[in-house]
């Protein structure tokens, strides 16, 4: 009976420490996937600064698009030391040089002083409009693939280590109490 308690409780032990796996691995996905909205996220609020400068000529949206550019770059960062101990193959300096030029092409139009009707301010906005909506569908793209198919893999394994717990535990009980009734009726 001793032995048949032992087993049930590693079992559920060993069923235990498996799911605590499974969670880690999605929890480390869920903080990619975090990374990058937020970088994302930054990438547009910087953009967004631009724009307002671009209809206002605020001194003000300067200083905001340089602290949210700083945030970008940090988020970079990030997202890269992610995308390395991952080690997906993807096209970060490409993303990166991208972004210098959003950073050089902003430096350009920051430098109008009246850039509402100005033309070359107009275009310069446009390039980095679609420069920044390019970067960001190049991130969400290369997580889907790659996210999607990682977290399909951890819920299958978490739902059959799920069902094999479920399986030895009912197995398990079963016997547990054969054996005890067993024990009870020789008894008498």
């Amino acid at each position: 009976m001793i032995f048949i308690i032992l087993i049930l409780g590693a079992s559920g032990y060993l069923c235990t420490i498996s799911m605590q796996k499974k969670m880690a691995a999605i929890e480390e996905i869920t903080g990619e996937l975090e990374a990058v909205s937020s970088l994302s996220l930054s990438l547009h609020e910087a953009v967004s600064y631009l724009n307002n400068y671009m209809i206002k000529g605020d001194q003000e949206e300067r200083e905001r698009f340089k602290d949210a550019s700083e945030e970008v770059k940090r988020l970079f960062e990030k997202v890269t030391e992610i995308e390395g101990r991952t080690n997906i193959d993807v096209s970060l300096e490409n993303a990166r040089l991208l972004y210098a030029n959003i950073d050089n092409l902003a430096g350009e139009l920051l430098k109008k002083e009246a850039p509402l009707g100005n033309k070359d301010a107009i275009m310069l906005i446009l390039e980095i409009q679609q420069t920044a909506d390019w970067i960001t569908q190049f991130y969400i793209k290369v997580h889907e693939l790659k996210d999607r198919g990682k977290l399909e893999k951890v819920v299958k394994e978490a739902e059959s280590a799920g069902r094999w717990a479920g399986w030895i535990q009912i197995i398990g009980t079963a016997i547990a109490l054969f054996v005890g009734f067993m024990l009870l009726k020789n008894k008498q």
